[in-house]
């Protein structure tokens, strides 16, 4: 064995090893089993619909007619903060009530209320006492048969959330109708056919453990179309009610190309505290697993379209199997479009999914820095790069964000105080480090975190006569805060000359008060006015916005962003950008986040003419990630969107998507320009116009495939011409 192939070895084993002990977790989560009553037989007509409802209140979007709009989904409900809160609908005309269907909200908490029912809408019949109720809601609702009563108006009042009072009151359904018409719901799994059941679905559907799955198990073709050089995605579901032992699927080559094809994993997460819910999101990378009687598992399938693949139908096979079942065959044809997406790294898109090391390095058991950190850390870079991402993540001082994430930020450059009061500065793990990032394809930005802390004004050096890490505190503006900083500035700027890393680097800062940013940014204009300034801002800094280099506001700002101010940035070598956190709550990246919402993301910059887009979090994880995406207060998947032991999740591979329909977009915007061709033009602007604003979750899914079939129209357009 050469040298050369024992180190390749060696490595091999290494990896292999620090990726095991990312699977130190149990497989998924435990959770109980949410046994569905399955849909209730009713024989009548629903005696509420084209009611008019009103209420107590709402809050924000969740008014009072979604309760009765036939959406059963979480997404679509009434919902009113604080207690006692209440829901009235008027009906179309009076009837009398035998059965009242109810659906509160679901998810790890109960309601207690009433139901009453009134001829006048003055004197009130109570239908239905819930007041001492302690029962977890669930998906499937509350079937209850009442004394027949005719009723003209129909009222629910609330009176004790156990998630906390101050939440309020949510409605998801409610229906009415007359006597007799309901019989026992029976569970669906009980009737279900034996064997391994399966269909196609589409990549907006986020199936649930527990229930059958409404799809059409004749759909056996997965369709999917994308260009040259593209990566195209498509989803299965595979079901039965017994075990479903050694689950796995495997796919042929289309096109000449490997498709990659992962079980799906269910994580534990939160809507809002207290609320516990299994979603899938995880890509898992094991080959097989045994999945439990009554359940459902989605397989995500994904194809890299070679960049010399021929236009037309290209066609494979995707085979799930499980054992002692029949297995579920689907056809795959993939319609290559002859226009080709150039790689990652020449993507104009402006990515930056902040980077956590010290978290990569916990979650494998790892040292950072070491061999095993590096080996662990590349293929999550690696991941990163081949998304687009422009920007590598650094601090050049402990605790830039304090302590708001489980593992703690630490310096990569060594602050050391000398006997006499000069400094000195080790760059030796700075430069290992970002050397690192630039080899796994990270190399247009350098970020570094940061000047003015996220709280406080604390910096952290080591004292050379003592040895002891000491504190000191410094605000911007003050003699104190030049006096640390001055011969930092000077002398990192040299030592990024003499790297050669000089152009590409920003002193960053995140949601900082106007008047610290002022005096930082006179600071580096006076000591280093070579390095350049990244800002991520949640108010409006117009003062300033002329020294940012790159300027990326919060979506709450980003809607009163507008071309005159974006375009003339861009000329000049700025970026604008825009990013989302723990809010809004739509549209985010959340787990519990309608898939859709992620690619929304890539067409809603490309409507501003931004840049690109930033999230503070690509792998922040919490102490077990791969079985609860919940950390602290914030939506549970604020923390991250990629798992360790290299999984990817629907959230990050959904965004990559966004990505590619941006540059897609560029690519046929610019040739319909150089053809003059207007006509075309118009209808993309016409498209974007949809994005502008933030419509609802049903919405999203519709604008996004909406502008993705003309996409593609105008794209094979350009390809025969």
């Amino acid at each position: 064995m050469t040298k050369t192939n024992s180190i390749c070895l060696a490595f091999l084993c290494m990896a292999t090893a620090v990726l095991a002990a990312a699977d130190k977790y149990r497989y998924e989560p435990e959770s109980p089993r949410v046994e569905r009553a399955g849909k209730m037989a009713f024989a009548g007509k629903n005696l509420l619909a084209g009611g008019k409802a009103t209420a107590s209140g709402h809050w924000s979007s969740f008014v009072a007619a979604k309760a009765i709009d036939s959406n059963r989904s979480k997404e679509s409900h009434w919902a009113c903060e604080g207690m006692p809160c209440w829901w009235t609908v008027t009906m179309k005309e009076a009837a009398e009530l035998g059965v009242i269907h109810f659906t509160p909200y679901w998810g790890g908490r109960y309601y207690q209320y009433i139901i009453e029912g009134s001829m006048d809408g003055n004197a009130w019949t109570v239908l239905v006492d819930q007041t001492e109720n302690q029962q977890p809601t669930s998906e499937a609702g509350k079937v209850f048969t009442i004394q027949p009563t005719k009723v003209n108006y129909l009222r629910v009042t609330f009176s004790k959330n156990s998630a906390g009072n101050q939440r309020g009151g949510h409605i998801v359904d409610i229906k009415a109708y007359a006597p007799g018409e309901v019989t026992t719901a029976v569970s669906p799994w009980a009737t279900l056919s034996a064997g391994l059941h399966g269909a196609v679905a589409t990549l907006d559907q986020r199936h649930s453990k527990w229930d059958i799955p409404e799809l059409d198990e004749s759909e056996r073709t997965l369709k999917l179309t994308g260009w040259r050089g593209e990566r195209v995605a498509g989803q299965v579901a595979v079901w039965s009610a017994q075990p479903m032992n050694q689950l796995r699927a495997i796919a042929t080559p289309v096109a000449g190309s490997e498709p990659t094809v992962n079980l799906v994993r269910f994580v534990n997460g939160k809507l809002e505290p207290s609320d516990g819910e299994l979603y899938a999101d995880i890509l898992d990378t094991a080959p097989e697993i045994d999945a439990e009687a009554r359940t459902t598992r989605s397989v995500w399938y994904s194809l890299d379209i070679p960049a010399d693949a021929k236009p037309g139908i290209h066609k494979g096979k995707l085979t799930v199997r499980a054992a002692g079942m029949k297995p579920v065959e689907i056809d795959v044809e993939i319609d290559v479009i002859g226009m080709t997406l150039p790689p990652a790294s020449e993507w104009s898109y402006h990515l930056d999914l902040w980077q956590h090391p010290w978290a990569i390095a916990r979650a494998h058991n790892v040292e950072m820095y070491s061999e095993e950190f590096y080996a662990v850390a590349k293929p999550l870079y690696q991941r990163l790069a081949n998304a687009g991402q422009k920007c590598l993540t650094v601090s050049i001082n402990d605790l830039p964000w304090k302590q708001q994430t489980f593992d703690a930020y630490r310096s990569m450059i060594d602050w050391i105080k000398q006997p006499d009061g000069s400094w000195t500065y080790d760059y030796s793990k700075f430069d290992e480090y970002v050397a690192f990032g630039e080899a796994c394809g990270i190399v247009g930005q350098i970020n570094c975190y940061s000047m003015v802390p996220f709280r406080g004004y604390d910096f952290y050096y080591l004292d050379a006569v003592t040895g002891d890490r000491k504190k000191v505190s410094a605000k911007p503006g003050s003699a104190g805060y030049a006096e640390l900083w001055t011969p930092f500035l000077k002398d990192f700027s040299r030592h990024l000359k003499a790297t050669g890393r000089l152009d590409k680097t920003c002193i960053a800062m995140d949601e900082r008060p106007l008047h610290d940013l002022q005096e930082v940014i006179k600071l580096i204009k006076a000591q280093a006015p070579e390095l350049k300034v990244a800002l991520a801002a949640d108010h409006n800094l117009e003062e300033i916005a002329d020294d940012i280099s790159d300027y990326c506001f919060s979506i709450e700002m980003a809607r009163n962003i507008q071309a005159d101010f974006t375009n003339p940035r861009r000329v000049k070598g700025q970026k604008t950008t825009f990013y989302v956190c723990m809010k809004p709550r739509r549209p985010n990246t959340f787990t519990f986040s309608p898939p859709a919402e992620s690619v929304w993301m890539g067409w809603y910059a490309a409507e501003r003419r931004f840049d690109g887009f930033l999230r503070w979090s690509y792998a922040h994880w919490a102490r077990n990630p791969l079985e609860s995406t919940d950390y602290g207060v914030w939506p549970t998947g604020d923390a991250w969107l990629v798992y360790p032991g290299n999984r990817s999740s629907i959230r990050f591979e959904r965004l990559r998507e966004g990505i590619q329909d941006f540059e897609k977009l560029r690519i046929v915007r610019a040739a319909l320009t150089a053809s003059g061709d207007t006509a075309s033009i118009k209808k993309i602007d016409a498209m974007l116009s949809r994005f502008n604003h933030v419509p609802s979750p049903e919405k999203v899914r519709s604008d996004v495939n909406d502008a993705k079939v003309l996409l593609n129209q105008l794209s094979k357009e350009l390809s025969i011409r």
